[in-house]
């Protein structure tokens, strides 16, 4: 339907949209190709790794170890402290000063559904209200284009514009069209997708007021705070939007939901 942005988050999600999803394993073909060629490396590898995981059984502590698994789920753990904890948590984490203020804590925090957790902090009324152009007044940023998919119908009861900025969805030009051509309440987007957007200037977060770290883990307990693929345009965004104090009155704030 449309064209993608190289390298934009994980393919294999993008491919989710428009063909049936593969197996993350090489081919068979391929393997048998390979295989010859790497079998005395796979040997000096396999007895590498099971020398470093004595080293490390021997020289990680119970508490080392934990703290490991606790940085995999970031999003899920983190997200069910107070506001002062996360605003250090997300400090370390971004390279940037957050503070209590900058951090929104949804009244609605131990509901099940995104889109209640979302209303317990802005209301379906202030959305409807929402009249800026390339300035969503919530931006949602997910670990892939396939949970992004899966955003969009969490949030449609709330019946506003959505302004989807993730891979299968057009362009780059195509989105920066559309954002400058009304005004969204909202936008659903990938990390890579949004600050390209952002860095094009036809997106800015001069009218946002919410930005939502979606806390959703995938099936090997990554989140988009802990994914090598995110992790590192998520930082990057947080900086761009946390980097200087906002000049209006209501401060961008950023939710762990």
């Amino acid at each position: 339907q449309f064209g993608t942005m190289g390298g934009d988050d994980l393919g294999s999600d993008d491919e989710f949209l428009t063909a049936p999803l593969k197996a993350d394993d090489d081919s068979s073909d391929d393997e048998a190709s390979l295989r010859d060629d790497s079998r005395a490396e796979s040997n000096d590898q396999t007895s590498k790794r099971s020398l470093e995981t004595k080293e490390e059984e021997t020289a990680s502590t119970p508490s080392q170890k934990r703290q490991k698994r606790e940085a995999r789920a970031l999003g899920d753990r983190v997200r069910d402290k107070s506001a002062t904890e996360q605003a250090l948590e997300l400090t370390k984490f971004a390279g940037v000063k957050f503070h209590a203020g900058r951090i929104a804590i949804s009244d609605n925090r131990d509901s099940p559904s995104l889109m209640k957790r979302i209303q317990g902090i802005i209301s379906k009324k202030k959305l409807k209200k929402h009249n800026k152009k390339g300035s969503p007044l919530v931006t949602v940023v997910c670990i892939s284009a396939r949970r992004a998919v899966s955003v969009l119908k969490e949030l449609a009861p709330f019946n506003v514009r959505v302004a989807k900025l993730f891979p299968k969805q057009g362009s780059i030009e195509e989105q920066a069209t559309k954002l400058q051509s009304g005004s969204m309440a909202m936008a659903v987007c990938t990390p890579h997708r949004l600050l390209a957007l952002l860095k094009e200037g036809s997106l800015s977060f001069s009218a946002t007021e919410l930005i939502v770290i979606d806390s959703f883990a995938d099936k090997k307990r990554f989140t988009v705070a802990s994914l090598p693929d995110t992790a590192p345009s998520l930082i990057e965004l947080l900086n761009e939007a946390m980097g200087e104090e906002p000049k209006k009155q209501r401060p961008l704030r950023v939710a762990l939901l």
